[in-house]
């Protein structure tokens, strides 16, 4: 037992002994340090140093032990092994202050207080810079800074404000110090960003130009400037965006005016969808940024996580929110890189309901059907989750109202309206199914009104012949089954559907072609819309004067809107007062139009429906 006590000892000796020559070697080949830099002194962050016999570093004071085989020698608990890489590991150390100590047959003790210490190191500093302080403290005073003291400004988990390319404002928290070459200063952090759970750290980097050397520059002026001397409209800019940005981090539905981040669209009053738990869910592959995970200093007080929970942020995490968010367009039905200062709150257009051209208790019952659903107890079929849907069929001739029908019912539920085109699902089978899911599972997710409009392709009766066409109308046949949102679908062919799909419409409203009242009503509409634009410039008395005779043209309501639309364009191009002149023109030559198909085919498009048994 002794023995083999005393090789362990032998073996720990040399070991010892190895890293004290290793030690030795290096400071040997090491230059001899300059005599004016043995001032030393003791900070808070005190790293001792012995004399360069024993060659080690301790943070902590070293004290004097006694060993039978190495004599009298200099030991502290927490040993630096490798300076470089103890500092690479805490980048907020910015001074570092060398207390050697000799090593002497006895040790006496220095009974001074901290204050003392601190006073020897201020006296030293001041010594030593003072001159060069006193000059950055007049200069960062007045809020200016020299090439000689930007170094000065920037300290690691520090706010730091940027000002990307057209003006963008962000704000970020350094890692580090700059990182400083002849023509730049390199700058690595991190900001907020949001997965729909959470918020994380994300890396951030970027470089800014050194100042010229003889200029003196406001730092408000920096592209990369300290918080605390940021404008104060540039940071209520950053506070305001962040509430903005906490406050969408939710599903929330919202108008959009302004560019896209990417500045290819400039959008008005677009309606986007911002949902990002659902955007994380269709995108999970490469689309969230590198969190910042690396090793935090112990002077980080920053959080690493914040959950979606919180609702009250400290004003320093809402700067760091982000600057942009995605959101879904139902029109281009895609994903879109959102400025967040863009979004207000959704404007419904209530009247649409009201200038709705249809029989009142019809427009009752859809618009009961609509707004009763999301709220209404489910009412499961034998198979759980089948059946809960809302299914209504809009079937009649082309411009009848049926599209606007559905159009005008979500404004009035304040409901999104997702519109479904077959030129959007495609005909693969696989796909359409793919595709019909998804929209389907957003739908309900939204409370969406869904509306799938000229759905002839997908509700046409099955036949021997055409087997690709027969598996489209399976599969849409299979997933209206389970769907438990609100879908409307629109149809001018009535007379070729399958009939599985009978049982699975709960209300089909048929639209007949357009009567003389109806006509003139739909002209008094638009003749009102026109009345409400204050940039229009129509003569009024004169159009309403002729109501009776456009009303006895033969013409749907997508017609007629087509018509006006016409006259304005024919007014402005000759830059002339719309009056009924244009319209009389633009109808006539329609009219011309409609007349020639009919002598063509031998009957109108009605005629030739009910003879094709479309309709």
């Amino acid at each position: 037992m002794d023995q083999s006590r005393e090789t362990s000892r032998f073996i720990a000796y040399l070991l010892d002994t190895i890293q004290l020559l290793q030690t030795k070697l290096s400071y040997a080949r090491a230059p001899e340090p300059d005599d004016t830099l043995d001032r030393s002194d003791l900070l808070d962050d005190t790293i001792t140093q012995p004399h360069s016999h024993s060659g080690f570093i301790f943070e902590d004071e070293p004290k004097t032990l006694t060993d039978v085989n190495t004599g009298i020698m200099l030991s502290g608990k927490a040993k630096i092994a490798n300076l470089e890489s103890y500092l690479v590991k805490r980048p907020d150390i910015c001074l570092v202050v060398f207390k050697r100590h000799d090593c002497i047959s006895s040790e006496k003790t220095l009974k001074t207080d901290k204050a003392s210490k601190l006073n020897e190191r201020d006296e030293w500093l001041k010594g030593d810079y003072g001159q060069d302080y006193e000059e950055a403290d007049e200069l960062l005073t007045h809020g200016y800074i020299t090439a000689k003291h930007i170094t000065k400004l920037y300290k690691p988990n520090h706010m730091v404000l940027s000002r990307q390319a057209r003006g963008a404002l962000e704000a970020y928290v350094l890692g580090k110090f700059p990182e400083i070459d002849k023509d730049a200063m390199a700058f690595q952090g991190w900001s907020w960003q949001y997965d729909g759970t959470e918020l994380s750290r994300k890396e951030w980097s970027d470089t800014m130009n050194r100042v010229a050397e003889e200029e003196r520059i406001a730092i408000a002026d920096l592209s990369i400037h300290p918080i605390e001397f940021a404008r104060g409209s540039d940071i209520e800019t950053l506070d305001t965006r962040g509430r903005q940005f906490w406050d969408l981090r939710k599903q929330v539905y919202k108008c959009y005016t302004g560019w896209d981040k990417s500045r290819s669209n400039n959008y008005v009053d677009a309606r986007f969808m911002v949902d990002v738990s659902s955007y994380q869910l269709m995108h999970r592959a490469g689309t969230s940024h590198p969190r910042y995970d690396r090793d935090l200093s112990p002077f980080d007080k920053w959080p690493t996580r914040i959950d979606r929970s919180e609702e009250n942020l400290p004003p320093s995490t809402i700067m760091l929110l982000p600057a942009t968010i995605y959101g879904f367009s139902f029109q281009e039905k895609k994903w879109v890189n959102l400025n967040v200062e863009n979004f207000f709150p959704v404007n419904w257009n209530k009247k649409a309901f009201e200038r709705l051209v249809l029989d009142p208790k019809t427009k009752e019952m859809i618009y009961a059907l609509v707004d009763v659903q999301s709220s209404a107890e489910k009412m499961d079929d034998i198979i759980k989750g089948k059946g809960n849907g809302l299914i209504v069929l809009l079937h009649g001739s082309p411009g009848t109202g049926k599209t606007l029908t559905t159009e005008s019912v979500a404004e009035i539920a304040e409901k999104p309206l997702y519109r479904v085109t077959c030129g959007d699902i495609g005909t693969d089978a696989k796909e359409v199914e793919d595709y019909l899911q998804t929209v389907l599972h957003l739908g309900k997710i939204w409370d969406c009104v869904l509306l799938l409009d000229e759905a002839d392709v997908f509700l046409e009766e099955r036949t021997m012949a055409d087997l690709q066409r027969n598996s489209l109308v399976t599969v849409f046949l299979r997933v209206l089954e389970y769907y438990e949102g609100i879908l409307m679908l629109t149809s001018n062919r009535v007379g070729t559907f399958d009939e599985a799909f009978k049982s699975r419409i709960q209300v089909a409203i048929h639209y007949d072609n357009l009567s003389k009242k109806a006509r003139k009503a739909i002209w008094r509409n638009f003749f009102d819309m026109i009345e409400d634009s204050p940039h229009e410039d129509v003569n009024m008395p004169e159009l309403e004067r002729r109501l009776d005779e456009l009303a006895a043209e033969e013409m749907n309501g997508r017609q007629i809107r087509n018509a006006l639309r016409t006259a304005r364009q024919l007014a402005k191009h000759r830059n002339e007062r719309l009056d009924w002149p244009h319209l009389s023109q633009v109808i006539k030559t329609s009219g011309a139009f409609n007349k020639y198909l009919k002598a063509v085919r031998g009957h109108s498009d009605d005629q030739w429906a009910r003879e094709e048994m479309i309709r």
